[in-house]
């Protein structure tokens, strides 16, 4: 079984407005850039963070992805 060797880099984290009680107000979302090894430490990282942006788009789910993929 291969193993997937991660490096620290910027993650993008993005949420549902509903995960923090804005889903009466908008279906939108918000986003945070973090740099973390694994997107599992990303999402630590983000729990974390005091700043994000507010997205002009639906997201309907929890989002992890390299901000400058390879």
């Amino acid at each position: 079984m291969e193993t997937t060797e991660y490096r620290p880099r910027g993650w993008v984290v993005r949420i549902p407005a509903a995960f923090v009680g804005y889903d009466s107000i908008s279906n939108t979302g918000f986003q945070t850039v973090v740099i973390a090894q694994t997107p599992d430490d990303a999402l630590d990282v983000a729990s974390n963070s005091h700043v994000w942006e507010k997205l002009e788009f639906t997201v309907s789910d929890f989002q992890v992805f390299p901000q400058d993929p390879i």
